[in-house]
C-alpha cells in the first residue's frame, strides 16, 4: 500500500513511498506518488527524501515539478539539481519510466 504511514512518532506527518532504485517501479505507483505529493504540497511544506539523496527522491521532485509547472522533465531535473549541493545520480530504470507517469498524469488533470 502506497499511502501508508510510517509508525514514527512526530509532530510532522510521515509518509512512507516505497519506490525501488532502479527497474521494477509500476508507472502507476510513480504516477500516484506523484500525485500524492502534490497534494501534500498544497497543504504546505514538504520534505522528500531517500537513502542518498541522489536518485528517487530528485526523481519524484522533477516529475512533480514537470508535471505542475508544465515543463520538461529534463528541465525539472535541471532545476532540482541546481538546488543541490551534491550531484544527481537519478537510476536509468527509474529514468525510463519517466514518459509513461507523465503520461498518466497528463490523462489525470
Amino acid at each position: 500500500n502506497l499511502d501508508r504511514y510510517t509508525p514514527y512518532i512526530s509532530p510532522v506527518p510521515v509518509v512512507h513511498f516505497p519506490l525501488i532504485d532502479g527497474p521494477g517501479n509500476p508507472p502507476e505507483d510513480v504516477a500516484h506518488i506523484v500525485q500524492r505529493l502534490g497534494a501534500m504540497v498544497e497543504e504546505g511544506k514538504v520534505l522528500v527524501h531517500c537513502a542518498a539523496g541522489v536518485s528517487r527522491s530528485p526523481y519524484v521532485v522533477a516529475l512533480y515539478f514537470a508535471w505542475k509547472h508544465n515543463v520538461s522533465f529534463e528541465e525539472a531535473l535541471a532545476r532540482v539539481a541546481r538546488r543541490r549541493s551534491r550531484n544527481l545520480n537519478v537510476d536509468a530504470g527509474l529514468l525510463s519510466l519517466t514518459e509513461s507517469v507523465l503520461g498518466l498524469l497528463s490523462e489525470r488533470r
